[in-house]
């Protein structure tokens, strides 16, 4: 479903996951994003310091592979690979990323305790001679249920 974003950008994403049973999950997702037209220009010594080089489309996609399973009655983990792939017109680098995620259940009043990683890279991508780094992010949520009904939370008590 494309959704429409400030500055003539947008972002279309469909996922789809499937039982293997005793086996776990197998999930597979697409994230696309569109920047819009940009106008393109390059430094020049002409009277107003550049020259029009024509519209330039930038976007970026994912495609993600993910396995999840519970192992026991209090634990569950996936692993999720990731392609991404980001064109900036003049150039384009891809890189393999990967997500992982893990939910522990206490056993006492319900709670559960999630923690995940997102975008962990064995090589990051380069541009020109720069490296940039993808959004690295750890979380750590909890859930617990009170009295009969779910409390989510993520440090303070519920009421």
């Amino acid at each position: 479903l494309p959704i429409s974003w400030i500055a003539e950008t947008s972002q279309q994403a469909a996922a789809a996951a499937f039982s293997l049973g005793a086996f776990g999950h197998v999930g597979l997702a697409v994230l696309m994003m569109d920047y819009g037209v940009i106008k393109g220009t390059a430094i020049s010594d002409n009277d107003i310091g550049y020259v029009d080089t024509g519209d330039l489309k930038p976007g970026s996609y994912s495609l993600g592979l993910t396995y999840a399973r519970t192992l026991t009655d209090k634990f569950q983990f996936a692993i999720t690979a990731k392609y991404c792939r980001e064109d900036l017109t003049a150039m384009a680098r891809n890189t393999m990323a990967f997500d992982f995620g893990t939910i522990y259940h206490a056993g006492v009043h319900g709670i559960k305790i999630a923690v995940t990683m997102q975008n962990f890279v064995f090589k990051q991508p380069k541009y020109v001679s720069e490296e940039f780094m993808l959004p690295l992010t750890f979380r750590i949520r909890s859930e617990e249920r009170r009295v009969g009904k779910e409390c989510r939370s993520r440090w303070w008590p519920c009421h």
